[in-house]
């Protein structure tokens, strides 16, 4: 379950869409326009922001870089419904987890369900849950970044005990 503050000027989406993710399991916080966004941010910890990027008062890139300021470690998604996909390269690059095109609801649980997994992973990584054995170094992928161990992983690597001599 992810805490998420769902911000669109528009009030038919925003419920229909707050409606779909607090289905779907999640706690969801809703705001008009990104100057209110901004005031429950400052009031509440939120794990995702999804936002629109066209709004009055303060725009979702704006909202952006004001989220990344007051809450670095929460993920930002923008939404664009007009095919603003500029605006959301735009984010991409700035650091956004994701963005998604309004009005595909089914597109947009599955990319917040990817959000959970990454948060439920981060919470068992610093929990301890997901630290190596001491002596193992974490394995890497074929890209070369580190990843956590699994048990597929454990169990396809040969054994580094030495056998005694003969």
């Amino acid at each position: 379950m992810l805490r998420i503050l769902l911000v669109d000027d528009e009030p038919t989406l925003r419920l229909s869409l707050g409606d779909a993710l607090a289905d779907a399991g999640h706690q969801v916080t809703l705001a008009a326009d990104g100057a209110e966004a901004v005031e429950r941010i400052k009031d509440a910890t939120f794990d995702l922001v999804l936002t629109d990027i066209r709004m009055p008062r303060m725009g979702g890139l704006a909202l952006f870089r004001e989220v990344r300021q007051l809450s670095p470690s929460t993920d930002v998604m923008p939404m664009t419904a007009y095919g603003e996909v500029r605006d959301a390269v735009a984010a991409l690059k700035e650091g956004a987890r994701d963005y998604h095109q309004a009005p595909r609801r089914d597109e947009l649980l599955v990319r917040v369900a990817r959000v959970a997994e990454r948060h439920s992973l981060r919470s068992s990584f610093h929990r301890g849950a997901l630290r190596p054995s001491p002596g193992r170094p974490w394995p890497r992928s074929s890209s070369g970044a580190r990843r956590p161990w699994s048990a597929s992983t454990i169990s396809s690597r040969p054994s580094r005990r030495r056998r005694p001599p003969s």
